[in-house]
């Protein structure tokens, strides 16, 4: 019972670093959204006796969260899109790149792409010939983008990508009330 007591509030989450530098990435009710689902997992967990230490850990929390955010963010792309493109979110790493930490890899939450009539090297080089070119990489069978890698406003691009590289004219699939 201990544990469940350790579970961080929402403003203490919002007054850290993580969230203070989410906040600039994302609208507040986006973020505050973001940690309560990643508080109510938590609290879940708990419930189920299955919370530890290195959950509440500020490292597990706030993949939690960037999680949600990413999550969310992949709810709103697969309504923009065609049935014959298969999207999930997968962890990954992304490469720093340069400077002293040429090899030093970033945990992060990726993309993965796939589209029932194109192999993966078909999205990467198609994407790559648009007007606005969509760069990922290919991994596992897969097409990855790096969701650090893509601003938001940068998706209407890579939906317009995607639809024009599996030939899809038709709008975007509407949800409809059940």
């Amino acid at each position: 019972m201990d544990l469940i007591r350790s579970i961080p509030k929402v403003d203490k989450l919002l007054a850290g670093p993580l969230c203070q530098q989410l906040l600039t990435e994302y609208p507040r009710p986006v973020v505050l959204a973001a940690v309560r689902r990643q508080l109510e997992e938590l609290r879940s967990v708990a419930r189920g006796g299955r919370l530890t230490a290195a959950d509440l850990e500020p490292n597990a929390v706030g993949a939690g969260i960037e999680r949600n955010l990413a999550a969310g963010e992949l709810s709103s792309l697969r309504r923009q899109l065609p049935d014959s493109i298969v999207i999930e979110l997968v962890p990954g790493v992304s490469q720093v790149g340069g400077g002293a930490l040429p090899l030093a890899e970033l945990p992060t939450w990726l993309t993965a792409i796939r589209s029932v009539g194109c192999s993966a090297g078909e999205l990467e080089a198609g994407l790559r010939r648009q007007p606005v070119p969509v760069i990922g990489r290919i991994a596992r069978g897969d097409f990855l983008l790096d969701l650090r890698t893509v601003a938001d406003d940068d998706w209407p691009a890579v939906v317009e990508g995607l639809r024009a590289v599996v030939g899809c004219t038709n709008e975007p699939k509407q949800l409809h009330a059940v």
